[in-house]
């Protein structure tokens, strides 16, 4: 239970978190490894150096490790800005009112109807209902509004048939449901790999 609070209130676990839900670990990974390859060639020269003594090594050691942690740190959180952006966008153009015609007050007001009304809904029978009524009356805020229930309770058969629909945004909906469905998996791999940048 600590860890986890630990965790939230750190903003690199939190950063990791975001994009390992994104599906970046891979970049996370790269980015680490790298790091450490270039961390471990300053190391050696420091260590190298025979006109120093040992505590001036000591010490730089101690403030190369802290340059390029920090650096890295940077960079991560960085990356998940990006993938924070990307997957409001994709909310909003598959979940949200984006890119619908009318007014934007209006279809807000209509957004949040709708998700109070699918809100109730937990049989994906019933959200699949709902979801053939809107789409042959055209009440896009609605099933959107479906979209979202059904990657909440895990329906993927009624997302589907909301992206079969709607090819255009297929690629965003399949986005979202793989964020929702990915964990902080692969989070202790990527602690162990940061440690490769300690001298």
């Amino acid at each position: 239970m600590a860890r986890d609070d630990a965790r939230r209130n750190d903003p690199h676990s939190r950063a990791v978190d975001t994009l390992i839900r994104a599906g970046r670990k891979a970049e996370i990974a790269d980015l680490y490894g790298a790091t450490a390859k270039r961390a471990l060639a300053a190391y050696a020269a420091i260590r190298e150096d025979e006109g120093r003594t040992p505590e001036w090594k000591a010490e730089q050691l101690d403030r190369t490790y802290n340059s390029f942690r920090a650096e890295v740190i940077t960079k991560v959180v960085e990356k998940a800005r990006s993938a924070d952006a990307d997957d409001q966008r994709d909310a909003a153009q598959v979940f949200g009112v984006r890119g619908l015609p009318g007014d934007a007050a209006s279809l807000a007001i209509s957004a949040r109807d709708a998700a109070d009304r699918v809100a109730q809904t937990s049989s994906v029978d019933d959200l699949r209902d709902l979801l053939e009524r809107a789409t042959r009356v055209g009440d896009e805020v609605l099933a959107r509004a479906v979209a979202q229930r059904a990657v909440d309770i895990v329906a993927p058969s009624v997302l589907n048939d909301f992206a079969a629909t709607r090819e255009h945004l297929r690629p965003a909906a399949e986005r979202l449901w793989s964020r929702a469905r990915r964990g902080d998996e692969g989070s202790m791999d990527l602690s162990l790999r940061l440690l490769g940048i300690k001298p």
